[in-house]
């Protein structure tokens, strides 16, 4: 509890219970989102168009991003719009495809998820 407690500021909010829920959500959530804007400022250059599992990294980094982008607030927003750079199964992590997406494409749309989600969890309310 003590990790928990320090991780909060000082605030112990697993006793508080339910009200601070979205709280707990902003704040971890927001933990997340750094971590993976930091993972990606990270990959090395010498690495970014290696492939893993079958599939360049870059395209592993693409997925998570459209998958946050997709799934994170509304998995079922009939109003979702892809990229614009965005070509059909280029998240998809079964299918080879021939576009390839720029290190500064990926940075300005993990700019644009992040500020989607963000606006997404500041409104969430303990109700």
């Amino acid at each position: 509890m003590e990790l928990w407690t320090d991780i909060h500021k000082g605030r112990d909010l697993a006793a508080l219970g339910e009200e601070w829920y979205s709280e707990i959500i902003r704040e971890q959530t927001n933990r997340a989102l750094w971590e993976v804007g930091n993972v990606i400022k990270c990959i090395p250059e010498d690495i970014w168009g290696k492939e893993y599992c079958g599939m360049p990294l870059w395209k592993h980094v693409y997925h998570m991003l459209h998958s946050l982008d997709l799934w994170f607030m509304n998995p079922n927003d009939t109003g979702f719009e892809e990229p614009g750079f965005h070509v059909k199964d280029l998240n998809n992590l079964d299918v080879v495809t021939e576009k390839e997406i720029s290190r500064e494409q990926i940075h300005d749309y993990f700019v644009c998820v992040e500020r989607k989600i963000k606006r997404y969890i500041e409104e969430l309310k303990d109700e």
